[in-house]
């Protein structure tokens, strides 16, 4: 059913009958007819009922970000037939009927309808001897939801945190976006590509600071008569779920392929945790109660020792002739 007139493609005119609302008001059943629902499909037997309309009212706030006007609550306003949602900024609860005035010689201007009917709860912004003088100078009516029954004001209570969650996501997208701006998208092959890009240099200056703090190595002349192993730099992008890049990673790698095993190394490992053991890991800790935490140890591999001496050249890029 509608009140809509202006909706329906065919029409039949009736004289007679009436439909009961959920707040148990009545309304006058005066057509019938087809109303498309889009190009290819209509909805038939759709009842016009005489002045069917609410415009339903909520105000929420004050929230914990304010708007760029410095505003924190919310006025929710709903038209009950086609979900049209207006929402209006208010810098106090009490700037809710003076906003409410004008909207409502706005709305009437613009689309050429009265207000009729106005639904709303028992807020305090809205029921008062203001609000109450203008629903009678302009002849609307208006209904109540229950006291603490937010279901029966379930529209707009909808209405209201799609809002929220909204803002939350746009705020969070805009933090994402602002870090984003400090990310290179790049991901190169050759160093010479990634010295030309300032945030590839910062992340390869962080490695070295690394380095520099796990006292990987010492800085000395290059030594005669033995075998140096040359270095290369190392790009990866890291990326989220979406496949937005969220890190630069730049790593310094010796080139070891030019070892010979027996002269400059005896045996190659690493530390992999086995999927079997973590599983043994979390159902031990399951069965004793244990209380299990993860810490993750940025490049751990410098953590380790080695007990050969080692010489590696300089990486590209980052050469000192001072030692």
């Amino acid at each position: 059913m509608t009140g809509d007139k202006q909706l329906f493609k065919t029409i039949i005119i009736l004289d007679g009958g009436m439909v009961t609302f959920g707040d148990k008001s009545k309304g006058n059943v005066i057509g019938i007819g087809k109303v498309p629902l889009n190009s290819t499909c209509d909805v038939d037997e759709v009842y016009l009922v005489d002045e069917l309309g609410y415009n339903l009212l909520n105000l929420f706030g004050p929230t914990r970000t304010s708007s760029i006007g410095g505003r924190k609550y919310t006025f929710v306003i709903i038209d009950d037939f086609s979900r049209f949602t207006w929402v209006i900024f208010l810098s106090h609860k009490d700037k809710a009927l003076s906003n409410f005035e004008v909207f409502y010689k706005k709305v009437q201007r613009e689309k050429g309808y009265y207000i009729s009917t106005i639904r709303r709860d028992h807020g305090g912004e809205f029921e008062n001897r203001a609000f109450e003088n203008f629903y009678n100078d302009q002849g609307i009516s208006h209904n109540f939801s229950s006291p603490k029954s937010p279901q029966q004001n379930r529209v707009v209570e909808h209405k209201n945190r799609t809002l929220q969650d909204m803002g939350i996501t746009t705020k969070r997208s805009q933090k994402f976006n602002s870090h984003v701006a400090l990310i290179s998208q790049l991901e190169p092959k050759k160093v010479d590509e990634a010295l030309k890009d300032d945030y590839l240099i910062k992340a390869m200056k962080d490695e070295l600071d690394q380095f520099e703090k796990n006292k990987v190595w010492d800085f000395v002349p290059k030594p005669s008569n033995t075998s140096i192993l040359g270095t290369k730099w190392v790009f990866k992008n890291k990326l989220n779920k979406s496949g937005q890049v969220v890190c630069n990673k730049a790593r310094v790698v010796s080139q070891g392929y030019s070892q010979q095993e027996g002269i400059d190394y005896d045996e190659t490992f690493v530390h992999v945790a086995r999927l079997k053991s973590i599983r043994i890991l979390l159902d031990f800790a399951a069965h004793k109660g244990f209380k299990l935490f993860q810490m993750n140890v940025k490049r751990v591999f410098l953590n380790g020792y080695i007990s050969e001496e080692v010489y590696v050249k300089q990486p590209p890029g980052f050469v000192s002739d001072s030692c």
